[in-house]
This record gives C-alpha cells, structure tokens and sequence, in this order.
C-alpha cells in the first residue's frame, strides 16, 4: 500500500470516528405515529426539588425494543430562552452493551429523576427520551419554579 493510500485510509477513518450525535434538546425524534406502538408521559413535581417521572406504556402488541448502550433514557432541561440548563446524563458513563427490553400490551416503563433548581425561578421546559433504535419516543412538559 502507497504512503498516499495510507493518509486517505487514515483521513476516512478520522473523518467516519468524527460524528457525534445531535445534543441539542429541541431535536425532535421523528416517527410516524400510528406505527408506533409507545406511548408516554412526563411530568414534573416542583418541590425543594424538582422530580420527574417519565411513563412508557406499550399500547400495541408485543414489542422489543433495542437499546444501544446501558443508557436506557435521558432528561434535559431547557430555559424560556431555549437554553440547555441540565442533562440527566451529562457526567455519567453507561456501559456498550445492547439491550432488548420485550415489553407485551400494557407493559409500562418508568424513569425518574431529581433536579435542584437551586436559585433559579421561572418557566422551564424538561424534555424525556427513550433512547432506542428501534422504538425512540421523546415527551416535553412545561412547568414552573415560583
């Protein structure tokens, strides 16, 4: 192999290792609807903290749904602004395996998470995924911190 072959196969390699998925939290997963056979909820219980409670229930018949990590959802929360404030995830390791969570009619998921807002006040939104291949599913909910 030329020295020239081998600084394109090297530039490839670089240039396909390169791409990271899209962080930004008004991303909305696309999916038709009818085919979907998820359905879910987020809400949010303002407290001393905030906690949220992601709902997944599977409302078709019997589903496997594909997991590419031991990341299994996320959490993130966006000001009035638009701007990311928290990301459950951010700082967290989770390990390579594929999961396969079979779920059959009426089987539920549910995810939780705790915010501390802090000294923040105002209008904020918090956006819930189910990060999957096969079945991703996203929910928002907007709430407020008196």
């Amino acid at each position: 192999m030329s020295f020239r072959e081998l600084v394109l196969l090297a530039a490839l390699g670089v240039a396909m290792s390169c791409g990271t998925p899209s962080r930004s939290p008004e991303h909305a997963l696309k999916k038709d609807t009818a085919s979907q056979p998820l359905d879910g909820s987020i809400e949010a219980s303002v407290g001393r903290e905030v906690a949220f409670t992601f709902r997944i229930v599977n409302r078709g018949s019997r589903v496997e749904v594909m997991i590419p990590s031991g990341q299994t959802h996320d959490f993130v929360l966006i000001d009035s602004t638009g701007r990311e404030l928290w990301r459950w995830s951010e700082g967290r390791m989770f390990t390579q395996a594929l999961q396969t969570r079979v779920l059959d009619r009426g089987d539920t998921l549910v995810f939780r998470a705790n915010w501390d807002p802090a000294t923040l006040r105002g209008r904020f939104t918090v956006l819930a995924r189910l990060v999957s291949d096969n079945h991703p599913l996203e929910r928002r909910t907007d709430f407020l911190v008196p």
